[in-house]
């Protein structure tokens, strides 16, 4: 993983984050405003104002609240627009809230609510430093937009000159704070996320090939029992190749197991490229035999994409010190629309003997299990 994905899963995970952080004060700005003024009386003082006031407050909160909780439908489309609109609309509510805290600063018939407001900024701010630090950038300017008409408003008003200095040493303080938890929350993002990788690459060791970096026979397993009970679930075709690298024995005792490594490797690479669904599971089924389990296929789509990977591997030899092997391979196929009265066992079984057939009739080709060969005797080696 590069540095590059880090920094997209970091991005992606802050925006998560913040959506989830951003509800529960989204909810206390649409309220806020309300609370203050019916409790001190102000909405019988000044009522128009009071009543613009809440608007300006309560459609902006609104229009926050549909953007977030239509970001698991907006986000994975376009991320970008997204963003944008979540900054125009946080810095927007934020800009408005800071020149509603102008006027109660500065005009005289605020005076009655001017401390409960001076004290909602200061919690507004403080609150927005530790729970929107996910964006640590669009947080700072958030609380310089929310806290500077006041500070300007103290900074020009001889009867709040305490305001200013008290506002400013406020605002260093949350800007410390704000970058002390931005560095907090990048730690904990880079261990959990290092954590996870190890796990990831500690789970794929125990369900892959070391050899070919296919599956394993226990994955495989794993594997066929789910996809067995999906097609009882759904009465749909259950496929299934098993693979047999032909006299790949010649191959080890002529030139050595390092030499047949590679040459199962080189296989299992052709394999993998000619069958491309992603819902099939290639796997190293033991030695030099591979299988694959193809959900919902046919038979007769088996059977071609076994064609295929014959056809794949006989045309593209495998090279050594400058020798070319032919590499043919023997493919049995089985199909089986799953019930309740078999167990997956029987398409193991009946793969098998169209394999056996295939070896039978001179290797290099591809059998398909007919009841008929049940009787086949395996004589075959």
């Amino acid at each position: 993983m590069t540095n590059k994905d880090e920094g997209l899963q970091l991005q992606q995970r802050a925006d998560h984050d913040f959506v989830k952080r951003s509800i529960p004060g989204v909810i206390i700005f649409i309220i806020a405003w309300p609370i203050i003024a019916g409790s001190t009386g102000f909405y019988k003082t000044a009522p128009v104002l009071s009543f613009y006031f809440a608007l300006l407050l309560i459609i902006p909160g609104i229009l926050r609240l549909v953007h977030l909780f239509t970001t698991r439908f907006w986000y994975p489309k376009n991320p970008d627009s997204w963003r944008l609109t979540l900054a125009i609309l946080a810095l927007g509510h934020s800009a408005i809230w800071g020149i509603i805290f102008y006027i109660t600063l500065t005009d005289a018939r605020f005076e009655s609510i001017q401390q409960a407001m001076l004290i909602l900024l200061i919690a507004i701010s403080c609150g927005a430093t530790s729970s929107l630090i996910p964006k640590p950038r669009l947080t700072l300017a958030y609380i310089t937009i929310l806290m500077l008409p006041s500070f300007i408003a103290g900074f020009y008003d001889s009867t709040d000159a305490f305001l200013s200095p008290m506002l400013f040493g406020i605002w260093c303080y949350l800007l410390i704070i704000g970058h002390r938890y931005s560095e907090e929350y990048r730690r904990a993002f880079y261990t959990e996320y290092q954590l996870q990788q190890r796990q990831e690459e500690l789970e794929k060791l125990t369900i892959t090939d070391a050899l070919t970096q296919l599956y394993n026979r226990s994955h495989f397993d794993t594997t066929l029992a789910l996809q067995w009970q999906y097609g009882i679930r759904h009465q749909t075709d259950l496929s299934l190749l098993l693979i047999d690298l032909d006299h790949f024995k010649r191959v080890n005792d002529q030139y050595g197991h390092l030499v047949g490594d590679r040459c199962l490797r080189h296989a299992a690479d052709i394999i993998k490229q000619t069958a491309k669904r992603s819902t099939d599971t290639i796997a190293r089924y033991g030695g030099e035999e591979f299988a694959i389990i193809l959900p919902n296929c046919s038979e007769q789509n088996a059977y071609a994409l076994a064609e295929s990977i014959r056809e794949e591997l006989a045309r593209a030899p495998f090279t050594v010190d400058g020798v070319e092997l032919n590499l043919t391979t023997s493919i049995g196929v089985a199909c089986i629309v799953p019930n309740q009265t078999i167990s997956s066992d029987k398409l193991i079984k009946n793969a098998d003997i169209a394999l056996y057939k295939a070896k039978d009739t001179g290797r290099n080709n591809v059998q398909l299990y007919q009841p008929s060969l049940d009787n086949l005797k395996r004589n075959t080696v």
